[in-house]
């Protein structure tokens, strides 16, 4: 029988590890030396270990300061069942017995017609929240070194789909590459409808514990709609690519708009307010459903020029991912690209965030929009963490005077050093940029 734990409370709430299906996993705080690592300063860098057999779950635990509790009685060697809960330090963990999955196959002719949205787990920990920045890159190097030899070969690339039929769609061109795949432009051949097709590296899923996720993320999203959020139409697997598919947006990078604002001496202020207030909106009704983003960045959001609608995308993607060895492997391109979003927390190793920084990576987006450059830069990486942690950003007005005192305002509590002064829900962002409207209603 598979068993996984699911991380209940603590820094790594939400994530889910699979036990091996027979023989001994070990749980700690070392990277390098726990099957099983865990982001909390209480937790011994080898804690206890689970050993797994036909028979039962077995766990033995290690001579610690703090010891090793089974639901919140002090354990040393005891068996575990299903729906035990574990404690160690300061993070709790359950036991659950995971349902055995169909075959690939069988799993494929499941997902392809599932409708759904592109929504992110809540407290699905972001890879880079509770690691260190320098540690992220060390690991993904490893990552890279133990694949490189696994080079797939050029049928098994999916730039090789573009002009090919795939799935129930006709592949046109690539429009964009990112860290985990390469999106085209596609037509569904069963609606003429234009997508876009996200597919990624054929070794993604590498087990059945990703695919379980991949497949679990998008169905359990499917009721979801909003007209600030990038739709996903459907999802699939059709060998040897797993992929997404999403409504076409024709629109305008918000990276471009934010490069086009750095050549710029005049910047128009209500772009970054409309901006702010859509993603809010499609921030709002995410959490309202109990899920968070988790990865926002200038790429992820859409500005549509036909109406000046702005859209979120890849909800979603990063709760379906996470654990992956794609996810991992990715981690250097990932920490380069997207270093200026992250808050402060989320540099320092083992500290838990949450929703909060979907709105201060927001507020980044916003400030770049306000002014043409980022709250925070440098010419290292060493240089721009210690910026995020220790420098205040310079008060929009004095780069663009023209900039609303009260828009200045919310823009710098979402960019705040401390995540508890900063706005605690997207509702409450709405509500201060509701008043911005209200002040300024002749220009907005």
């Amino acid at each position: 029988m598979p068993w996984q734990f699911r991380i209940t409370g603590g820094a790594d709430e939400g994530r889910v590890y699979a036990l091996n299906t027979t023989g001994v996993t070990t749980i700690g705080s070392s990277r390098r030396h726990a099957d099983i690592p865990l982001n909390d300063i209480y937790v011994a860098r080898v804690h206890c270990e689970v050993e797994v057999s036909e028979e039962r779950v077995l766990l033995t635990a290690h001579e610690t300061p703090n010891g090793t509790l089974v639901n919140s009685q002090k354990a040393r060697q005891q068996e575990i069942r299903n729906g035990d809960v574990l404690r160690l330090g300061n993070s709790e963990m359950c036991l659950e017995k995971v349902e055995v999955m169909e075959t690939a196959e069988e799993v494929v002719e499941d997902v392809p017609e599932v409708e759904v949205d592109v929504l992110a787990e809540d407290d699905a920990p972001a890879d880079t929240a509770v690691t260190d920045v320098e540690e992220a890159i060390e690991l993904a190097d490893e990552a890279v070194e133990e694949t490189v030899e696994e080079a797939l070969p050029a049928s098994h690339r999916p730039e090789e789909l573009t002009g090919q039929s795939y799935a129930h769609f006709q592949v046109e061109a690539v429009v964009a590459r990112g860290q985990c795949g390469v999106v085209f432009r596609a037509r569904n051949k069963k609606t003429n409808d234009a997508v876009a097709l996200k597919v990624f590296a054929a070794d993604f899923p590498k087990t059945e514990a990703e695919m379980q996720r991949f497949v679990q993320t998008w169905k359990s999203v499917l009721p979801l709609r909003h007209p600030n959020l990038v739709s996903l139409t459907s999802a699939g697997r059709t060998e040897p690519f797993c992929w997404l598919a999403y409504e076409f947006v024709e629109h305008v990078p918000i990276a471009d708009i934010i490069e086009r604002s750095r050549k710029s001496a005049q910047i128009d202020w209500r772009r970054g307010f409309r901006v702010a207030e859509h993603v809010g909106k499609a921030l709002a009704f995410a959490h309202e459903h109990d899920w968070t983003h988790r990865n926002i960045t200038a790429r992820h959001i859409l500005w549509r020029s036909s109406d000046k609608v702005v859209k979120l995308a890849d909800l979603g993607l990063a709760a379906a991912l996470h654990g992956s060895d794609l996810r991992k492997i990715t981690m250097r391109d990932k920490v380069n690209a997207e270093l200026v979003y992250l808050t402060p927390q989320q540099t320092e190793t083992g500290r838990f965030t949450n929703g909060a920084c979907d709105i201060y990576s927001l507020g980044v987006v916003v400030y770049a929009l306000l002014t043409g450059r980022f709250p925070f830069g440098g010419d290292t990486q060493a240089e721009i963490v210690r910026h995020i942690r220790e420098t205040q950003p310079v008060r929009p007005t004095k780069l663009q005077p023209a900039i609303p005192q009260r828009l200045e305002s919310t823009v710098l509590r979402m960019l705040a050093k401390n995540k508890e002064e900063r706005y605690a829900t997207p509702k409450e962002l709405l509500t201060d940029l509701q008043a911005v409207a209200a002040s300024e209603s002749a220009a907005v």
